[in-house]
């Protein structure tokens, strides 16, 4: 079956939703990709669409076995702008990336042919 719109995995990997909820942690399927028959069956997937009241009122599917609601996260700790990336270290190196090394061995130039 061919998916018909963009249907992504909750971070439990339990359940399909749809786009825009709050819920989706991962891309399952975008519109057009092969949805295996048996994927179908277990998420509830109908005609490349999410079926069920989740097609009606916006609700995700829930499996039998697993709880209905939603697990709060827990709030992320840590100093304001910890995530930033750092800036290389300068180690007095040369400017333009010239560490200072040896030369380059230098090529004869060729002299001239002359006319005699």
């Amino acid at each position: 079956m061919e998916a018909r719109e963009r249907l992504y995995m909750t971070r439990e990997r339990d359940r399909v939703v749809r786009q825009g909820d709050p819920a989706a942690a991962s891309l399952y399927a975008a519109v057009g990709d092969e949805i295996p028959a048996s994927a179908a069956e277990r998420f509830g997937i109908v005609e490349g669409r999410l079926a069920g009241k989740a097609a009606a009122g916006g609700r995700t599917r829930v499996l039998a076995g697993t709880s209905a609601a939603a697990k709060p996260r827990a709030a992320k700790t840590g100093k304001p702008g910890g995530n930033k990336a750092r800036k290389p270290a300068n180690k007095g190196g040369k400017p333009g990336g010239d560490k200072g090394g040896e030369k380059a061995p230098e090529t004869p130039a060729e002299d001239p042919p002359t006319d005699s």
